[in-house]
């Protein structure tokens, strides 16, 4: 019986030993598991860590760059600003400058417009005087043309009256002159001396044909010799007033002529 309980306690003794050495068998493994975990999971976590410092080391040298192109545009907005601040400077006086030219510019045109409207108004009174002495002007011009036309009628009559006078003048020394020379007192010497000249071979006729061609000429010239002496004694006198003459007869003879031959027509 103390065997049997000795070998049963040996037997139970073995039990927990194996139990225990199962135990320790499990939880080694598990510890293993767990180690190998552990061991995965730091391995995972220094592969995420590597990768975690990769891209924080990106992630830096983005931030560096995106920090040195801000900068580098901060600058250059910073300088791109002073300029628009300059040119905003300058525009703001080229504007205070062009209104200062302006004022000055509208006092001026003010000034001229005040000019234009005073020389407007001296044309206006200049142009009205005008008006006026152009109005006058038109009738004195008027009646000058009335008493020029008057006078133009009045010397035609008179032109006229001259004219009939000097024609009547002249006839009458015309016939004076024809009866002196055919009268026996002028004849009878207008013979004798051209009785006496057609002895003198003078002209290549016959004695009696050249007597009576001296004659004819002597008697001519009796007469344009007397005519031209009582005329000049007419005009001397006033009797003749010089408007009429041979030309003025002949003319006033065509046109009369002209007239009776359109009037037959």
């Amino acid at each position: 019986r103390i065997e049997y309980h000795t070998m049963s306690h040996e037997i139970g003794a073995h039990q927990v030993q194996a139990q225990q050495s199962a135990t320790v068998s499990s939880s080694l493994t598990k510890a293993e598991n767990v180690t190998a975990k552990i061991v995965s999971a730091l391995t995972q976590f220094r592969k995420e860590q590597e990768l975690q410092n990769v891209a924080n080391y990106r992630m830096n040298s983005m931030s560096l760059m995106l920090s040195i192109s801000n900068y580098t545009r901060s600058s250059r907005l910073g300088e791109e600003q002073e300029k628009i601040k300059q040119d905003l400077v300058k525009g703001f006086n080229m504007v205070k400058s062009m209104q200062e030219n302006i004022k000055s510019q509208g006092d001026a045109m003010e000034q001229v417009q005040s000019n234009v409207k005073m020389q407007e108004d001296k044309v206006d009174d200049l142009n009205q005087r005008l008006d006026n002495m152009s109005l006058e002007y038109g009738k004195e011009l008027e009646e000058h043309r009335r008493l020029l036309s008057d006078q133009r009628s009045e010397l035609m009559k008179m032109t006229l009256s001259m004219f009939k006078q000097d024609a009547t003048v002249d006839a009458s020394i015309l016939l004076i002159v024809w009866l002196l020379v055919n009268a026996p007192i002028v004849d009878w010497p207008l013979r004798l001396a051209s009785a006496a000249t057609a002895s003198i071979p003078i002209l290549p006729l016959k004695k009696n044909r050249r007597q009576i061609v001296v004659g004819q000429i002597a008697r001519l010239f009796v007469f344009v010799i007397v005519s031209r002496a009582l005329r000049m004694g007419a005009i001397h006198r006033g009797w003749h007033n010089c408007v009429g003459g041979p030309e003025s007869y002949v003319m006033q003879a065509l046109r009369y002529i002209q007239i009776n031959f359109k009037k037959q027509k």
